[in-house]
C-alpha cells in the first residue's frame, strides 16, 4: 500500500512542480499534501524572525485554499519545529500545547511540521499537516512530507530573493535619477550604489536560473524515467532467463568422467525444454537495452551539469554546437509535445571562448520563448554560421533561432530587454529572461538582435567573439 502511494505522491510532486512559480506553486503544494497525507488543514508559512511569527502563504482546509492567516509562535508546535528538525505528534496534540487556541479551535489531535530552509541554513518558513483524527501511521506521514519540503524550500527562498532583489533595482533606479544633483556629495554612495547592482544582476541571473530549472524539473524527471523503466524491465526479463539457464549451468559443473552419461541425460531433457539459442539472442538485446538506458540517463545528467555548473567569471574554450545540444536535450520533453527542431549546425566551427554554463541559460530561454509562442504546435530553427561581423577586429560566429509562432508586436520590440517588462500572465515569468540574456551576451563581448513580424516568424541572432580580447 506504502509503494502504491508512494509512487502516487511522485507523479503527484512531478505535477506540482510543472507549474510555474509563486502563489500557483505554493497552493497546488497544499492541495496535494493534503490528498497525500488525506490531512485536513495543511499549509506553508513563511518564518518572521523579527516578530517570532509565521504568515501563511498558502492554506488548504478540506481540499480547498482558504484565506490566509498570521500568528505567533509562542507555546505552538510550530515553535519546535523552527527550533529542531521534522515534528510529530500523533494524537493528543491539543493537551501538549494547552496555550496554541487555533489548535482548540480546530478541533486538531495530530500533528506533523518540518522546518523550510534557505541555501545557508537559516529557517525560513515551515510546511504543516494537521488532523483532526490520530495519524494512523506517523512514520509514513513523515516520509511524504519531507519529499514536498526540499523544493518547497527553494521556490520560498526564490520568491524571497526575488522580492528583495526587484526592491534594491527599484531602489537603484531612484539613486540613478538623482546622480546629476548629488553627484559632488555622493560619489561614495554611488559607488556603493554601483557595487550593489552588481550583485543584484549576478543574483538575478541565480534566481532566474533556478525558476529555470522548477520549470525544466517534471520533463527532466520523465525523461530520466522512462530509460529507468526499461532498464528496469530489462533485468526483471534477465533474472527469468538466469531462472531458466541455471539449472544446465548447475549440470555442467557437475560433470565428471563416472557419471557423465546420466548428467549428460539429464542436460539433454533441460535442453529440450529450453531454446537456448532463444535466449542468447535475448540476453544481447536486454543487455543492449539497460546500455541505451544508462547512456540516456548519462546523457541528461550531463546536460544538468553544464546548465548548473559555474566556475565564476572564467571563459574557458568549448563547444558551441554541445552546448546548444545540451540545452535541447534538458527541453526534449516540452519539444516533443509542441515543437519541430531543426538543427543547421556549421562543423568548421571551432570552439569559442565563452562561460559555457551562462550560454546554457540564454540557448535555453530562447527556446522556451519559442515554445511559448506557439498556440499548439510550431517549428524551431536553430542556425550556426561564420558571421561577415568583426568584433574588437576579431572572427564571429552567429547563432540564428527561428520559430514560426505568433511574433512581436513592433510597438513592443523595443522594450523586450527591458528589466522586468514581459507580455506574459502573472505567475508565468518575471520578465527577466531577455534582461539577463542580453547582459550575458554583452558580457561575452556579442552581440543579440531581435526581427519579427506578427503571426508569422520571430528571428534572435547572436553573435559571439571567437576570442575574447
Amino acid at each position: 500500500m506504502f509503494e502504491s502511494n508512494y509512487t502516487h505522491l511522485i507523479e503527484k510532486i512531478q505535477q506540482t512542480i510543472a507549474y510555474p512559480i509563486g502563489q500557483k506553486f505554493f497552493e497546488t503544494i497544499v492541495i496535494s499534501l493534503a490528498e497525500a497525507l488525506k490531512a485536513d488543514y495543511t499549509f506553508v508559512g513563511e518564518f518572521f524572525q523579527q516578530t517570532h511569527s509565521v504568515k501563511t502563504l498558502a492554506l488548504c482546509a478540506n481540499d480547498k485554499i482558504i484565506e490566509n492567516i498570521e500568528y505567533h509562535l509562542a507555546d505552538t508546535p510550530c515553535e519546535n519545529v523552527l527550533k529542531y528538525l521534522a515534528c510529530v505528534y500523533p494524537q493528543g496534540v491539543q493537551s501538549l500545547f494547552p496555550n496554541d487556541v487555533l489548535l482548540q479551535e480546530m478541533c486538531i489531535q495530530g500533528y506533523l511540521g518540518v522546518p523550510l530552509y534557505s541555501s545557508e541554513s537559516q529557517p525560513i518558513g515551515i510546511l504543516v499537516a494537521h488532523f483532526k483524527n490520530p495519524i494512523p501511521n506517523e512514520e509514513q506521514a513523515k516520509k511524504i512530507l519531507e519529499v514536498f519540503f526540499g523544493r518547497t524550500s527553494a521556490e520560498l527562498e526564490r520568491v524571497q530573493t526575488t522580492k528583495k532583489q526587484k526592491a534594491l533595482l527599484l531602489e537603484l533606479e531612484e539613486h540613478k535619477e538623482k546622480l546629476e544633483e548629488l553627484v559632488q556629495k555622493r560619489t561614495e554612495e554611488l559607488k556603493q550604489a554601483l557595487e550593489s547592482l552588481q550583485n543584484a544582476q549576478a543574483q538575478l541571473i541565480h534566481s532566474e536560473k533556478m525558476a529555470s530549472l522548477g520549470t525544466l524539473s517534471a520533463g527532466i524527471a520523465h525523461e530520466i524515467n522512462n530509460p529507468l523503466n526499461f532498464i528496469s524491465s530489462s533485468i526483471y526479463a534477465l533474472i527469468e532467463i538466469h531462472k531458466e539457464v541455471f539449472p544446465i549451468l548447475e549440470k555442467i559443473h557437475e560433470l565428471k568422467s563416472e557419471s557423465n552419461v546420466s548428467i549428460v541425460k539429464d542436460i539433454l531433457i533441460l535442453k529440450s525444454n529450453l531454446d537456448i539459442l532463444e535466449n542468447l539472442n535475448d540476453l544481447k538485446i536486454l543487455s543492449q537495452n539497460i546500455q541505451d538506458g544508462v547512456r540516456r540517463i548519462s546523457e541528461i545528467i550531463k546536460s544538468l551539469k553544464i546548465f548548473s555548473y559555474s566556475n565564476g567569471e572564467n571563459f574557458t574554450k568549448a563547444n558551441i554546437h554541445e552546448i546548444l545540444e545540451n540545452a535541447i536535450l534538458l527541453l526534449s520533453h516540452e519539444l516533443k509535445q509542441t515543437a519541430k527542431v531543426i538543427k543547421n549546425f556549421d562543423s568548421k566551427i571551432p570552439e569559442i571562448e565563452c562561460i559555457p554554463n551562462k550560454l546554457s541559460q540564454v540557448f535555453i530561454n530562447l527556446i522556451q520563448n519559442s515554445l511559448q509562442a506557439f498556440e499548439k504546435t510550431g517549428q524551431i530553427e536553430i542556425t550556426t554560421k561564420f558571421s561577415e561581423k568583426k568584433i574588437f577586429n576579431q572572427d564571429c560566429i552567429e547563432l540564428i533561432f527561428l520559430d514560426d509562432g505568433k511574433g512581436i508586436d513592433k510597438e513592443v520590440l523595443p522594450r523586450i530587454f527591458d528589466p522586468f517588462y514581459t507580455t506574459k500572465e502573472i505567475d508565468k515569468g518575471l520578465g527577466l529572461g531577455l534582461y539577463i540574456s542580453y547582459g550575458i551576451i554583452k558580457q561575452h563581448r556579442g552581440e543579440i538582435l531581435v526581427r519579427s513580424e506578427v503571426n508569422q516568424f520571430t528571428e534572435v541572432t547572436i553573435i559571439l567573439p571567437i576570442i575574447q580580447v
